[in-house]
């Protein structure tokens, strides 16, 4: 019975859904680092491509974080609990 769960519950993975999170995430640190690059009239082509991953992971750190925030910020106000009185 236990083995049957785990093969029933291993067929709905959320890695589909991981992939597409992330991917979306990272199309929008790109978009973000774009953005940066350009209010200081810079290009893609002035940085290698290591330098570009940085800025990039940086962005989507940034984007992870303002998630989580935003998330537990929803969660507080569901459960009535505001952090500003």
């Amino acid at each position: 019975m236990i083995k049957e769960v785990k093969d029933y519950a291993a067929r709905f993975t959320y890695k589909p859904v991981q992939r597409a999170v992330a991917k979306r995430i990272r199309l929008n640190a790109i978009q973000k680092t774009k953005a940066r690059l350009a209010v200081h009239h810079q290009t893609l082509d002035d940085y290698t491509e290591e330098e570009l991953e940085i800025i990039i992971e940086d962005e989507e750190r940034k984007i992870i974080s303002q998630l989580k925030t935003t998330g537990l910020l929803a969660a507080l106000s569901l459960l009535g609990i505001s952090l500003f009185p």
